[in-house]
């Protein structure tokens, strides 16, 4: 999508070493954090997670 991790950061309402975190698989989102990733990254939630 060309986004930064600050500007998804900033987009979800989150800091950045949040959305860093789950990059990197050191935490996960929450469900309703997933539903708005995806409506930001324009994709499903079984997209998304698979």
């Amino acid at each position: 999508m060309g986004l930064t991790q600050k500007q998804v950061a900033d987009k979800l309402n989150i800091v950045e070493s949040c959305y860093a975190n789950w990059e990197q698989g050191r935490t996960e989102p929450n469900i309703s954090a997933l539903r708005k990733l995806c409506d930001i990254l324009n994709t499903t939630l079984d997209e998304l997670i698979n």
